[in-house]
């Protein structure tokens, strides 16, 4: 980027366009004189950056549209997951109370969101999670959902 006049400061703030997540990037300024009158000033030292992976968020709720469940019932978890980059690939896990649900652990997903059936073991309040873990984790960040809180009622039909 080129900032044309003389005593320009660089805004903060300032946004440089076509840049690359987590790519290392190095910015030199100096002042460009019109070679007749004055002469271009010396660089000043380069200071590196980084710019940071894309940001991917995710978040967990029942297919059903509802928080609620009950116990030994099949119930589908939808995470939905949006990136800041293109579209990627990546594995999600749910977790039951911080622990992975066996059958829906690990599972390859593309389109922006993945369902799983699970049946909750216990009855009572408590917490369902995901995270997302990109195929690319050089571009792209992993992601951890925030806990949507379930309530789990006792069995209504018999064993």
């Amino acid at each position: 980027t080129q900032f044309v006049e003389s005593a320009t400061v660089v805004p903060a703030g300032t946004t440089f366009s076509g840049l690359q997540p987590n790519t290392k990037y190095y910015l030199t300024v100096y002042a460009a004189g019109d070679q007749t009158n004055t002469f271009n000033s010396p660089e000043t030292a380069a200071i590196s950056f980084t710019t940071p992976k894309y940001v991917t968020t995710i978040s967990v709720a029942f297919g059903t549209g509802t928080s609620s469940s009950k116990k030994n019932t099949a119930t589908k978890l939808t995470a939905t997951y949006t990136s800041a980059g293109p579209a990627n690939i990546g594995n999600i896990t749910f977790y039951f109370n911080g622990k992975a649900i066996n059958h829906c652990n690990n599972i390859l997903s593309s389109g922006g969101s993945l369902d799983c059936s699970w049946k909750p073991l216990t009855h009572g309040q408590t917490y369902v999670s995901a995270n997302y873990i990109p195929s690319d984790t050089n571009t792209y960040a992993n992601s951890t959902s925030s806990l949507f809180a379930v309530t789990t009622g006792k069995r209504t039909t018999s064993r």
